[in-house]
């Protein structure tokens, strides 16, 4: 395949991506109908039908990519990794890298996890986040009477607050910085969130 046939294939996914994205934010996917698609992205539906099956195939394809990402990065995250970091201000490298792809990808995840996105999406996001942090916690065994909390509990906690996090930035507009809010989000898991309420002990 050419580099030239590359480029024209790149530049349609592109346009369905961001006509599926606007379309999503207006109506909601049920309400979609891929003329719709491809009436948004100034395709023909052949192009349409040359990289997808119908709107669903359309999802899944796009989600699969991004979030494919997304999961690379987290699955580089421990606890260890947390607890053992130097810096009590800045964050390892990988958090960071975190926020800056979904920064970079913050059409796609404003959407998607917004109140006319996908809850399957943010399923998916929740349930890795959980298997990530299952597999980590296994190979960490507490001293004992140090495990003050059910591990499920915690696991929990941990994924729904980060998840709200990324969201709560997301619909604020991205206001602050990928490094600031990967640097919050590190803070509070290394100290507790307490400890930033300004509330004295």
């Amino acid at each position: 395949m050419s580099e030239k046939t590359d480029a024209r294939i790149a530049r349609s996914k592109k346009l369905i991506y961001s006509a599926l994205l606007e379309l999503m934010e207006e109506k909601g996917f049920d309400a979609i109908t891929v003329g719709d698609i491809t009436s948004r992205g100034g395709l023909n539906r052949g192009t349409f039908y040359l990289h997808y099956r119908d709107k669903y195939d359309l999802l899944e394809q796009y989600q699969q990519e991004v979030l494919g990402g997304l999961f690379k990065h987290m699955s580089k995250i421990s606890p260890e990794m947390i607890a053992q970091h130097p810096s009590a201000e800045t964050p390892p490298q990988i958090i960071q890298n975190i926020f800056e792809y979904i920064g970079d990808n913050s059409a796609f995840f404003r959407v998607m996890l917004g109140p006319k996105g996908d809850p399957a999406c943010v399923s998916m996001i929740r349930e890795r986040l959980e298997s990530y942090m299952h597999s980590r916690f296994k190979e960490i065994q507490p001293a004992e009477g140090k495990e003050l909390v059910p591990r499920e509990y915690l696991i929990a906690y941990v994924s729904n607050a980060n998840l709200g996090v990324i969201q709560r930035w997301l619909t604020d507009g991205m206001t602050y910085s990928p490094q600031f809010v990967a640097g919050l989000v590190y803070r509070m898991a290394k100290y507790g969130p307490l400890q930033y309420t300004g509330i004295p002990f």
